[in-house]
């Protein structure tokens, strides 16, 4: 395991090598783990009354508040040359919504 993880380098490859023909290899389970999957979604409402009896209710919803990018797994063709790289995440990029409602 490299000292920094990147997705430039997630694994250290020089730890890796083909197996022989026929043959399963010594590789152990769980290796080519991603990142933990992390995501923070808030919502805030707020509601103000108006005419005695009506409610206006203000709502802002986000979804990966943090935006933390949380990286797909790495590429496991050992024979690729991008072998133990990764090029995506699993998570989306922080999305917010406003909404008003009126209760009546």
């Amino acid at each position: 395991e490299p000292s920094s993880r990147s997705p430039a380098g997630w694994l250290n490859e020089s730890a890796f090598e083909v197996p022989e023909p026929f043959t399963f290899g010594n590789l152990g389970r769980h290796v080519f783990q991603g990142d933990p999957y992390t995501n923070l979604d808030l919502s805030i409402f707020r509601k103000f009354r108006f005419l005695d009896d009506k409610i206006l209710e203000l709502r802002v919803e986000m979804f990966n508040a943090t935006n933390h990018p949380t990286w797909n797994r790495p590429t496991a063709q050992i024979d690729n040359p991008n072998f133990g790289r990764i090029f995506s995440t699993r998570s989306i990029e922080r999305q917010i919504q406003l909404g008003l409602k009126i209760h009546f």
